[in-house]
C-alpha cells in the first residue's frame, strides 16, 4: 500500500511500511493486539494521538519492547496527505 490519507490502509495488517506489514516487522508486539483491532484499525486512526499505542494489551516482554521502539521510530516520521491510499501491485 502507498499511504495517502491512511483511511483505507490497515495499520497492523497491510504492507504499508516500506512494503512490509507491522504484523511481520514486529510479531511479538502484534501478538499483544486484539484480532478485532488488527482487522479494523486504519493508519489514519492509529496515528491520530498515537492511538496505535493504546491498541497494545498486556505486558511487553523484552522482544516486544524492542519491536515497539522500532515501530515507534518508523511511524513518527509518517506524514499523511489528502490523497487516497493506493494499492500497489508488484509483478
Amino acid at each position: 500500500m502507498v499511504v495517502g490519507n491512511g483511511s483505507s490502509t490497515l495499520f497492523w495488517e497491510d504492507r504499508w511500511m516500506d512494503g512490509r506489514a507491522i504484523s511481520k516487522l514486529a510479531p511479538a508486539l502484534y501478538q499483544l493486539i486484539s484480532k478485532r483491532t488488527c482487522k479494523s484499525r486504519n493508519v489514519n486512526e492509529a496515528l491520530a494521538d498515537q492511538r496505535w499505542i493504546r491498541d497494545i494489551r498486556g505486558a511487553l516482554g523484552p522482544v516486544a519492547l524492542w519491536q515497539y521502539i522500532q515501530i515507534r521510530n518508523l511511524v513518527r516520521d509518517v506524514l499523511l496527505t489528502d490523497a487516497a491510499d493506493v494499492l500497489q501491485i508488484w509483478i
